[in-house]
Formats: C-alpha cells, sequence, structure tokens
C-alpha cells in the first residue's frame, strides 16, 4: 500500500512547491515628470508588476532628502478587464484596493486577500502621483538636477523603463536635451539617473530653490567677522603692551655683578625662581635646600651607583641644628623630609615613607613663596579686572541660540554645524593651551605667541571661507551662529593669554629671566664669571642640566676637586689666577657640594629628593571600531519597491 503512494505523493510535491514560490518583476515601467517654475518636480509612474504567489499587494519606497518636501497625491489601478482607472483609497489594508503609508516614507497597497488564490504571472498596472519640492540643488558650478527616476533597492527585473521628462521654460537646459530617455531593461538594483545642469532664466530666484544665505548678506558677515578679528587682536597686543609684556631685556653688557645684588640675590634663591617663570616646584625645592646646606642647617651626601653614562644619585641630608630654630616653609620642608626624631633622610627613604600617600615637596612652598613674592615691593600685584570667560561665554550662548534657530529652520545645517563645531574643536583646544603656557612667558615672547596666533588665525579662515564661498548653503542664522561660535573660541584663546599682573611685576619678572639669560650664556663658556654662591640661583632658575653640561665639557677631574661635605661658605667660581691657562677649577673647594663632578651628583640628586612621590594608581583600564543606469546613491529620488 505504502509502495503504491509513495510514488503519488513524490510526484506532487514539486507542483506543489511551484504554486507556493513568489516571484515578481516588472514587465513596463513608464514615468512621465514635470520640473516647474516653482522647482518642483510633478512624477506620474506607471507601473506594471507581475506578481507570482502568495503576494498581498505592492510597495514603493521613496526616499525623501534633508531639506525636500515630499507630497503623495494619488494611487490608481487600471482595470484588466475594462481597462477602467480604480482610485485607491487611503486606509486599513485589509481591503483590497486600500493603501496606507508607513514608517520612512514606505507605501503599501493591497493587491489580494490572505484567503485568495495566489497569483500566477498576473499583471497589474498601478498609476502613483506625487510630486518633490526643493529638488533642483545648487552647487559651486550653478544650478543642477540629479534624480533617481525608479527605485535600486528592488529584487526584481524591469524589462522595459521609459521616462518623459519636461521642463518648464524658466528653466534653460543643455544642448540636444529632448528629454526622452528609454532603457530596455534595469537588471535588480539598479535604477536610473538623471543629471542635467540648469540655467534659471526667470525673474529673481528661483523660489523653490535653497541657495542659502544671500551673497550680499554673507559679505556683510564676512565683513563684521573680520573687524571683530582685528579688533580683538588690536585689543590683545594694547593690553600686553601695556602690561610691559614686550618690553625689552637687560642686555647681558649691563649685567655684573652690582646688578645681580641689587635685583637677584637680594632675593632668596627660591623666591627668585617662582618669581621668574611663575611657578613653584621641584627647582624651587632644590634651590632651597641647596641654600639650607649652603647656610650650614643640613649636610648633604650623595652616593652614585650604576652605569657611568646613566648614574643613579642619592642624596644623603642631615640635619645640623635644631629644628625648632626653623621657621616658615623651612621648618615644613624638614618636617616633611625627616621622619619625627631623626637628624638624616636620604632619596630613598623618602620614596618608601611616601610609597602609599605621595608626596609634593612643592606643595610645602606653595603659600609662602607666594607671599614672600607678593611682598616684595618690585613685584606689584596682580591685576583686577573682570572676569575674562563672560565674553567669550556670551558669545557661546549666543552662538547657541542661533544654531539652534538654524536648525529649525534647515535640518541640515544642524549637521553642517556641529561637524564644523567638532573639527574646530582640536584648533581651539590646541591654541587654548598654547596660550595658557605662553602667559607666564617675559622673554621672547611675539615669537612664541605664534603658537597660539596661527589656530586663531586658522580659525578665522576656515569661517571666512564658509562666508565667502557659501559652501553648504548654510542658512543665515547658522551662518550668524558659526561666526559666534569663531569669535568666542578667539576671545577665549587670547584671553588664556592675558598678563595676570601689573606692569611693574613684568618689568620684575623681566629683570629676572634677564639674569637666568646671563647665567646660561656664562654656562656656556669655559670660564664663566660666576661664583659658588651662585649655585642655588642657578638651580632655581632650572639651570641644573646647563650646570652638568658644563663641567662635563670644561670641568676637571673629579679627583683634583675636593669632596668636602661640611657644609662650609662658597668659594669664587670663576674667578682666575693669571699663572695658569685654564684659570679656574669651578666650583673649587665646593662648599656644601664637593666640587666637580660631586656637584653634578648633588644637582641630579637634589633634583630627585625634589620631584613628587606619586601614589600608586587606584584605577585601570582595559581595552576588547544625462540619463543613465546606475547602481549606487547620492542623488535625489530612488527608494525601494516590490511586493510584501
Amino acid at each position: 500500500m505504502l509502495a503504491t503512494l509513495l510514488p503519488a505523493v513524490l510526484a506532487m510535491v514539486p507542483e506543489r512547491a511551484e504554486a507556493q514560490s513568489r516571484t515578481l518583476d516588472w514587465p513596463s515601467f513608464v514615468v512621465d515628470a514635470r520640473l516647474d517654475s516653482a522647482g518642483r518636480l510633478h512624477v506620474l509612474e506607471a507601473q506594471t508588476i507581475r506578481f507570482t504567489g502568495d503576494w498581498n499587494g505592492g510597495e514603493r519606497q521613496f526616499n525623501v532628502r534633508s531639506g525636500q518636501k515630499f507630497v503623495f497625491n494619488t494611487l490608481r489601478r487600471i482595470d484588466s478587464a475594462t481597462g477602467d482607472t480604480i482610485t485607491l483609497t487611503k486606509g486599513e489594508l485589509d481591503e483590497v484596493d486600500h493603501y496606507g503609508f508607513g514608517d520612512g516614507w514606505t507605501l503599501r497597497w493591497r493587491s489580494r486577500l490572505p484567503d485568495d488564490p495566489p497569483f500566477q504571472d498576473t499583471e497589474i498596472t498601478y498609476l502613483l502621483d506625487y510630486s518633490y519640492e526643493r529638488i533642483v540643488q545648487r552647487t559651486d558650478s550653478g544650478l543642477y538636477l540629479d534624480h533617481e527616476f525608479g527605485f535600486r533597492d528592488r529584487e526584481g527585473d524591469i524589462r522595459n523603463f521609459a521616462l518623459t521628462l519636461a521642463v518648464d521654460d524658466v528653466w534653460g537646459t543643455p544642448d540636444g536635451f529632448t528629454g526622452r530617455f528609454a532603457q530596455a531593461s534595469l537588471p535588480a538594483y539598479e535604477s536610473f539617473l538623471v543629471n542635467i545642469p540648469l540655467t534659471w532664466l526667470g525673474a529673481g530666484a528661483p523660489a523653490g530653490v535653497w541657495l542659502g544665505t544671500p551673497a550680499p548678506l554673507r559679505q556683510v558677515l564676512a565683513g563684521v567677522f573680520g573687524a571683530a578679528f582685528l579688533l580683538i587682536i588690536g585689543r590683545f597686543f594694547a593690553v600686553e603692551t601695556r602690561a610691559n609684556r614686550f618690553a625689552p631685556m637687560v642686555p647681558n653688557e649691563r649685567i655684573d655683578t652690582p646688578w645681580l645684588q641689587e635685583h637677584v640675590f637680594s632675593l632668596l634663591p627660591e623666591v627668585a625662581g617662582a618669581a621668574w617663570d611663575d611657578k613653584i616646584g621641584p627647582p624651587e625645592v632644590s634651590a632651597a635646600l641647596a641654600r639650607m646646606v649652603g647656610e650650614g642647617k643640613l649636610r648633604s651626601r650623595v652616593e652614585s651607583s650604576g652605569w657611568k653614562r646613566f648614574p643613579v644619585h642619592v642624596l644623603h641630608l642631615t640635619l645640623l641644628v635644631d629644628r625648632d630654630s626653623l621657621r616658615g616653609y623651612e621648618r615644613v620642608l624638614v618636617d616633611k623630609l625627616f621622619s619625627a626624631g631623626t637628624t638624616h633622610t636620604d632619596t630613598e627613604a623618602i620614596r618608601k615613607r611616601y610609597a602609599s600617600s605621595g608626596f609634593d615637596p612643592a606643595f610645602a612652598l606653595q603659600k609662602p613663596l607666594r607671599s614672600l613674592l607678593d611682598a616684595h615691593p618690585d613685584s606689584g600685584s596682580k591685576v583686577k579686572r573682570a572676569p575674562l570667560w563672560r565674553v567669550p561665554l556670551g558669545l557661546a550662548l549666543g552662538a547657541i541660540v542661533l544654531l539652534v534657530l538654524g536648525g529649525a529652520a534647515r535640518v541640515e545645517d544642524t549637521a553642517v554645524a556641529l561637524v564644523a563645531c567638532a573639527l574646530a574643536a582640536p584648533l581651539y583646544l590646541f591654541g587654548f593651551s598654547q596660550a595658557y603656557v605662553w602667559r607666564a612667558r617675559v622673554s621672547h615672547p611675539l615669537p612664541h605667541a605664534l603658537r597660539f596666533f596661527v589656530p586663531a588665525f586658522a580659525l578665522a579662515v576656515l569661517l571666512l571661507q564658509l562666508l565667502t564661498t557659501g559652501r553648504f548653503l548654510l542658512g543665515p542664522f547658522t551662518l550668524g551662529g558659526l561666526l559666534l561660535v569663531a569669535l568666542a573660541y578667539v576671545t577665549s584663546i587670547h584671553n588664556a593669554a592675558r598678563a595676570r599682573y601689573t606692569p611693574e611685576r613684568m618689568l620684575f619678572r623681566k629683570r629676572l629671566a634677564s639674569a637666568r639669560r646671563y647665567f646660561a650664556d656664562e654656562l656656556d663658556a669655559k670660564q664663566p664669571r660666576l661664583e659658588d654662591a651662585w649655585y642655588p640661583y642657578l638651580l632655581a632658575f632650572g639651570l641644573g642640566k646647563q650646570v652638568d653640561r658644563w663641567f662635563r665639557s670644561f670641568g676637571p677631574p673629579a679627583s683634583t676637586v675636593g669632596t668636602s661635605t661640611d657644609g662650609s661658605s662658597f668659594s669664587t667660581l670663576g674667578s682666575s689666577s693669571g699663572s695658569t691657562s685654564s684659570g679656574w677649577g669651578g666650583f673649587s673647594g665646593g662648599g656644601g657640594f664637593a666640587g666637580g663632578g660631586a656637584t653634578v651628583a648633588f644637582g641630579a640628586a637634589v633634583g630627585a629628593m625634589s620631584a613628587s612621590v606619586s601614589p600608586p594608581s587606584s584605577s585601570g583600564s582595559s581595552s576588547s571600531g544625462g540619463g543613465s543606469s546606475s547602481s549606487s546613491g547620492g542623488s535625489s529620488g530612488g527608494g525601494g519597491g516590490g511586493g510584501w
């Protein structure tokens, strides 16, 4: 029995499978389109669809670009038996000849009920009537229509495609344009593009074409921005000139020992270092310790190990005076460096002591050194002025308002504005950081100002490019908002560079900077006009590496130099007797620093002790990015279609 039925069952399977297969293609696809004088594109799309299988009906997906407006008018069907035209009803898709719009501009219509027999090579012709507004685009080369007729997002083939494109007389078209196009076959996932240049022949500007901000208004905005930019630059130079930023340095020829005694050595070395670069850090700590060694309050000893080219220096300090005799930050510094009840410390002991908590020796000097510096009669005071953040903040708030209005008027302006601000942000951040660093500069200010002037100028050029060329067809609100963003960026950069001190304080710092330059220049000479007692000032001015370089280049062998560590007074560094060719030994006698190579070791070791001890990290990171067929996007129109 089973053997008899099995062949019959197997014979039925192909027929059933064929009955359930679903195919769809277009024997004919005819488009009649017209571009009217207002720039609207009216389209009548006649699709003859051949259904096979249990399709519910057809669908059409429209591609509506940002800034365009799409209007769907009617959907009709041509009765294949009578030739009559039947208008479909918009509503629920539970009845034949009903249609509706879904998400993403998707049109669907019902051609068959679920219980009806499947289609068998059934051809149905539908007429879709719709229009696009703002379909004509403008580029630097002029106006053009770049539109995709038909749709590429489909699986079936279009057997015969025909397009008739009529253009109103107000639009000039290229020579030879007939408006008639035809193609025998459009394979699946290919569509038909029309890209033609247009010339506006009517009066005024075409109403349906987005032209962006008119050129006269863009020119006005460019002039306003240029004037504001120059005003910011001019005001910056005027303020900095009044602050003595560009006053000349004291030439080396005018600097001698009496001048240094008056303008530099009247200050403690750590105070002079803090005043020179307007910072308090390891150089000031090193200078304070070196001074205390020279004054006999501390005794130093350096142990060196490791390779000759890469030695490791450990500084040992012994407290030679009663702690209670120390005052101010000297007592604070000693208490931080020496454990309670001890008179000895070294670099390794300090690192172990603060391994878990961290330690910044410079922090102990911050307030007292600032107080000493501000109390000096030549230091002046900080300039009291209105907060500099108010103007950039006001400009930024105004920019936000205008950009929101611009985005509301034209959505695509928002994307362009966000990209423009994002691209300009690195320039701003770089310029701001360089301006912040430049603020403390007193020597050679003009050439170093290029580090933040160039980013600010680049921001200005980018905005002027937008204003003068009309790129991206931005609206007036968006361009105005970007103008305020650029002004906020530029103002903020230059405010970060503004001097925070009186003209007297600036001249005071310039004198110290001149002294530092003098010391640095002398360290380039074989017989510098320096004295051993000035060594803490060299450390305070950050010249420790230059001292090391001098000893490597010109210093005597370490074996010929004394190694005293008793903290005795310094001897002359640069004096020479006329009986020898070299004239001097460099830190001869050594004072508290032992002289020669030992002085190099002390400078490196005291620098290591003065540096911060970082606590262990408590966080981590981990890691686990004309007309033609076409198969690519970029034009208006197009979309998809088929069945469902």
